[in-house]
This record gives structure tokens, C-alpha cells and sequence, in this order.
């Protein structure tokens, strides 16, 4: 019955809104305007689930994380620094490689085996 309520607010919401965005587009850019959608639509998303997405946030971050930092090489990276003053060492590695062989059991790890125990390390280290 809730999930009723909330799809047939969603579709009011949605209807209403249409309208409104077609006239405002005259008067706003249309890049301000999907900002300040994206930007309600999220903060009604944090009121209604904060709970689920705080808890679901401390299960992630107990396996975990995968931080990509991309810089200048000479530029200072004020996440690098944090990260190494956890010693967190930093490992160049294919993302997309080491997501496949840590989220797919089938996936057969390869030359990846070293980093993939490098990253499984790390986490065991930091969990103990």
C-alpha cells in the first residue's frame, strides 16, 4: 500500500512538473534547471532513506573501497595525502580489470592475482 502511495506521488510529482520546466526553460538555463531538480530530488531522497543509506554506507566501507585519483603528476593531491597519512598505499591498476576479478568468482584473476592480494591485504589490514 506505501509503495502504492509513493509511485502514484511520484507520477503527480512527475505530471505537474513537466509543465512548470517547459515554462521555466523560457526564462532559466536549462543546465541551472536539471541542477536544482537533481539537487531536491536528491535531499527528498536523503529525508525519506538517510537511515538505509547510512547503514548500507558502514556495510560498504567495511570491505573496502576503491578510490580512483586521477592528477597532474606534478600537481599536489590533497586525497593522496590523506590516504598515504593512513598508510593506504597507492596501486596502479586497471579498475575495471580488478572489479571484475573481486565481483565475478568465475572470472579467472590472471595477472591480476598479485594486485588483487595487494588490495585484499590492505583491507585485512585495516579491518584488524
Amino acid at each position: 500500500m506505501l509503495a502504492d502511495l509513493g509511485l502514484l506521488y511520484c507520477a503527480f510529482f512527475w505530471g505537474v512538473t513537466f509543465p512548470a520546466m517547459k515554462i521555466l526553460v523560457g526564462i532559466y538555463p536549462p543546465c541551472w534547471l536539471l541542477f536544482l531538480r537533481f539537487s531536491v530530488g536528491s535531499a527528498m531522497i536523503y529525508v525519506f532513506f538517510h537511515r538505509r543509506i547510512h547503514a548500507s554506507f558502514r556495510k560498504v566501507l567495511k570491505g573496502g573501497v576503491v578510490i580512483e585519483l586521477k592528477q597532474d603528476g606534478r600537481a599536489r593531491s590533497e586525497m593522496k595525502s590523506i590516504l598515504l597519512k593512513h598508510r593506504v598505499k597507492p596501486v596502479k591498476v586497471s579498475k575495471y580489470c580488478i572489479g571484475i576479478t573481486l565481483t565475478n568468482p568465475d572470472a579467472r584473476p590472471g595477472r591480476f592475482k598479485e594486485k588483487v592480494r595487494k588490495i585484499e591485504k590492505q583491507i585485512k589490514d585495516k579491518l584488524l
